[in-house]
């Protein structure tokens, strides 16, 4: 799954932002590389998909498509992304795609999926805002 090395990349970006305004960046064509990487994650920061009959439909069809996978998905799957996509008002298939992400961490820490699944829908946001706070920061500011 995806997600995990996703918020690692974003992890590494904010770490190297951090190392350009400290002023100890080795490699600015590594982060402008890290920053065009995640465009696409920072328009989808305003663009957030909300919840669609249609994703709906195909999530409770039992077989769903993820990253170019196809996942043959059981009731507590489909109940737990449902509850995730309304809690967070947001589209069913990308709920999907958290809850599967996420239970690996749920396993290792203890904690249910979709716990486990907020989290890291926040954790990703927040890297991704504060990432472009520092992006903008920087570009006012370019010492």
């Amino acid at each position: 799954m995806e997600a995990p090395l996703e918020l690692e990349s974003l992890q590494i970006l904010h770490q190297d932002l951090i190392a350009l305004e400290e002023g100890h960046l080795r490699n600015i064509d590594k982060l402008c590389e890290e920053i065009r990487g995640h465009i696409e994650a920072f328009r989808k920061l305003l663009d957030k998909s909300q919840k669609s009959e249609a994703s709906r439909t195909k999530l409770t069809s039992g077989i769903i498509q993820i990253d170019e996978s196809e996942y043959s998905v059981n009731q507590d799957f489909q109940e737990s992304s449902i509850q995730l996509a309304d809690a967070l008002d947001l589209d069913e298939l990308e709920s999907a795609k958290l809850v599967l992400s996420a239970q690996n961490d749920a396993e290792l820490l203890g904690r249910s999926t979709i716990v486990s699944a907020v989290i890291a829908f926040h954790e990703k946001r927040q890297f991704l805002l504060e990432s472009l706070r520092m992006l903008v920061r920087n570009a006012q500011d370019p010492d």
